[in-house]
């Protein structure tokens, strides 16, 4: 009697644009500023950044998961493999960042590490995920536009953690005092201010960016498995 052995191989999903929010945990505005970022290193330095967001793994681990997905979708140009994929299993708990073979210089396991630790797994701790994964393709950004003698534009700007908002006893008090004094100064600043066009409409965090465009396809880059991530 014969043995049949039976081989599951992950499914792995296909391609949708650099930005692949298949768990449906980024908000629409999120995504738009996440990809305005990402063409703007594009067309900047030639190097892809991609997001991928899924359930589950499945059961396979999250860092092969991540590996062998960057590989079927060829991230990075070809022959300089400057690609980096993020990897986010909603459901698991589990982010891992995947850097190609031509970002490993400038992206080495210790920064992706960093990167993930302290600027998005905070944010990711509170649920905000578009504002974590957000903030870690600005990191990334930054660091490869910097490599290349260049900037990040500024139009897009990292988000900020939340922070305790109680006031305690004294807090309440001193908060009105302080109102007494400026509010009435304050006030109709910012109303004519607003009125005359003032710096209250440029340049925040609500603008899109101006960096857009069509998506592609990935250029066949390769990764040699270098990265870093955990769980939150």
């Amino acid at each position: 009697m014969g043995i049949i052995i039976c081989i599951i191989l992950a499914a792995y999903p296909s391609v949708v644009g650099y930005v692949n929010d298949f768990a449906d945990c980024i908000p629409a505005d999120y995504e738009q500023r996440i990809t305005s970022v990402i063409f703007e290193v594009k067309h900047k330095t030639g190097a892809e950044i991609a997001v991928v967001t899924i359930p589950t793994t499945g059961g396979e681990d999250i860092t092969s998961y991540s590996v062998n997905l960057y590989t079927e979708w060829g991230i990075g140009e070809k022959g300089k493999d400057n690609g980096i994929l993020i990897t986010v299993a909603l459901n698991d708990k589990n982010t891992w960042i995947t850097t190609g073979y031509g970002l490993e210089g400038i992206l080495p396991d210790a920064t992706t590490g960093h990167i993930w630790r302290n600027i998005m797994r905070p944010l990711f701790k509170e649920g905000n995920y578009g504002g974590g994964i957000l903030n870690g393709v600005i990191a990334i950004a930054e660091t490869i536009l910097k490599e290349h003698g260049h900037i990040l534009s500024g139009e897009i700007k990292p988000v900020q953690q939340e922070r305790q908002r109680g006031c305690g006893v004294l807090g309440i008090p001193i908060i009105i005092f302080l109102f007494l004094i400026f509010g009435f100064r304050i006030i109709p600043f910012l109303i004519f201010g607003r009125m005359m066009g003032g710096y209250w409409s440029g340049g925040s965090f609500g603008g899109s960016g101006g960096f857009s465009g069509g998506f592609g396809g990935f250029g066949g880059g390769a990764t040699g498995g270098g990265g870093a991530g955990g769980s939150w």
